[in-house]
């Protein structure tokens, strides 16, 4: 409906209404071209010129005054005879025609398929087994160890035995089970900005809520990069130096998954998405895989907003007891 909207605009838009069959001597005529234009008239003869724009390649109409609505017309482009034509009203008939012309143009439009999604899909599925791999996994293990028991030991310390005395801050306390959040960052983001979505989660502390990056830093070979950025983020004192001190953290997951970008759509980020109802075939994969994780509906919003605005406008679309819950708890936290 979109393309014969835009079609009947373009056909009409230069026209008066108020002036369509308004003198019975005039008609509305046939044109090769939406470009062509009104040179002269002679009697029931029409002179079209062709225009030097580049047109929508669709036939037109043009609205002239002939001598005489019971003979046929006779149209020239550029000097050139074109067709006859019967001199008609142009009514709910040429309507139709129009429609019809608009139809068949747009049935031959398409939307070419973008080369490089295959290719696109290939390398997120290559960089997501790299990060399962047992080789990566290892090196990722032995750099958050590390991080663990020397810059954020205290805080670490501190997190579990929180939940070991269950004071309602387990890491799934506020969300369902087949619940998902996801808040999609970069390094090219603002620290402070990923450093403030970081805070939040903290405070909702769930591990099915989670900050997703799409790939390593500086490449796959290397952890390193990516574990200081992630460092930098989860540090509650931005100022504390780890090479000399411990650092308190914040309790939140960062992911690298870029299957969960291309599941979702993620083309700008920070973007937000809330997953109400999502079943997993296999925990130990990603997410982001269709075949292993069935989502029937989803909430996403991209630009730089709060997670309680996000909430907010998910509230809007009707009610939800999950979000309302969690919208409470973390303004209670925030208080």
């Amino acid at each position: 409906m979109l393309r014969i909207t835009v079609l009947i605009c373009l056909l009409f838009g230069v026209m008066a209404p108020a002036q369509v069959l308004a003198d019975t001597d005039k008609v509305f005529i046939d044109t090769p071209s939406l470009c062509n234009k009104l040179d002269h008239v002679d009697g029931n003869k029409v002179f079209l010129k062709s225009g030097d724009e580049k047109c929508f390649p669709s036939p037109g109409k043009i609205e002239v005054r002939i001598g005489d609505k019971e003979k046929p017309v006779m149209v020239f482009v550029d000097d050139t005879f074109w067709k006859e034509q019967s001199a008609k009203d142009f009514g709910i008939a040429g309507i139709g025609d129009v429609l019809e012309a608009g139809k068949k143009i747009g049935d031959k439009l398409s939307v070419s398929d973008n080369a490089y999604s295959g290719k696109g899909a290939e390398e997120a599925q290559r960089v997501y087994e790299y990060y399962k791999s047992p080789a990566f996994q290892e090196k990722l293990n032995a750099e958050s160890e590390r991080l663990q028991k020397t810059v954020f030991k205290d805080a670490v310390n501190d997190y579990y035995k929180d939940i070991k005395q269950g004071d309602g801050n387990s890491k799934s306390s506020l969300f369902g089970s087949k619940e998902r959040l996801y808040i999609f960052i970069s390094e090219s983001m603002p620290m402070q900005t990923i450093r403030n979505y970081a805070q939040t989660l903290d405070k909702i502390k769930s591990s099915r809520a989670a900050l997703i990056m799409r790939g390593f830093i500086g490449g796959m070979t290397y952890v390193k990069p990516t574990m200081h950025f992630i460092s930098n983020i989860i540090k509650e004192n931005p100022d504390c130096d780890m090479r000399q001190q411990q650092c308190d953290a914040y309790s939140l997951d960062v992911l690298v998954d870029p299957l969960l970008f291309r599941r979702y759509g993620i083309t700008t980020v920070p973007a937000m998405v809330y997953v109400p109802d999502i079943s997993v075939a296999d925990e130990g994969q990603s997410e982001g895989i269709e075949g292993n994780a069935q989502v029937t509906d989803f909430h996403k919003m991209e630009g730089d907003v709060s997670l309680e605005y996000f909430l907010e406008e998910i509230l809007k679309d009707g009610p939800n007891k999950s979000v309302d819950s969690l919208l409470a708890a973390l303004r209670k936290k925030l208080d």
